[in-house]
C-alpha cells in the first residue's frame, strides 16, 4: 500500500509541475475607456462630432454678390496672368528671358544653366519680392 501511495503522490506532483497558468489580460469592452482599443477611434470621433454643437462664426456662407465679385476677380486675374505669360513665351510656348511690368508688379526671367530660369516677381508698391527656379525645356 505504501507503494501505491508513493505512486499516487508522484503522479499528482507531475501533474502539478506541468500545469501552468497564464496571467489574465484585461481588454476593455467599453470604447469610452481611455486605454481602449485603437480600432474604436472612429466610434469615438462619431460620438464627439455628435455632441459638438458649436459653430465657427467665420464660416458664414458668402452672399451671391460676394460670390460674383470673387468669380469676377479670379477671371480678371486669370486674364492678366494670361497676358503676362503670353508676353514671356516664344512661338514654341517656352519661357524666354526678359522683364515685363503689369500694374504694380514686375516679373523678371533670367536664364540659368541647364535650361533653368530664375523668375523674380517684385511688388513695386511695397518692394517685396518672390523668386523661384523652373525648368524651361523638354
Amino acid at each position: 500500500m505504501d507503494h501505491k501511495l508513493t505512486m499516487a503522490l508522484v503522479t499528482l506532483s507531475l501533474f502539478t509541475c506541468f500545469s501552468g497558468a497564464s496571467p489574465l489580460i484585461y481588454a476593455p469592452i467599453n470604447p469610452q475607456f481611455v486605454g481602449g482599443n485603437p480600432n474604436n477611434a472612429n466610434w469615438l470621433m462619431a460620438q464627439a462630432s455628435a455632441q459638438d454643437t458649436t459653430t465657427d462664426p467665420s464660416l458664414s456662407t458668402p452672399s451671391t454678390l460676394q460670390q460674383f465679385n470673387t468669380a469676377l476677380q479670379q477671371a480678371v486675374t486669370g486674364t492678366i496672368i494670361g497676358a503676362i505669360t503670353k508676353g514671356l513665351t516664344d512661338t514654341n510656348g517656352n519661357l524666354k528671358p526678359g522683364t515685363i511690368t503689369v500694374g504694380n508688379f514686375t516679373v523678371n526671367l533670367t536664364a540659368m544653366p541647364n535650361n533653368m530660369l530664375h523668375i523674380t516677381t517684385t511688388d513695386l508698391s511695397t518692394g517685396a519680392t518672390t523668386s523661384f527656379n523652373v525648368y524651361n525645356g523638354s
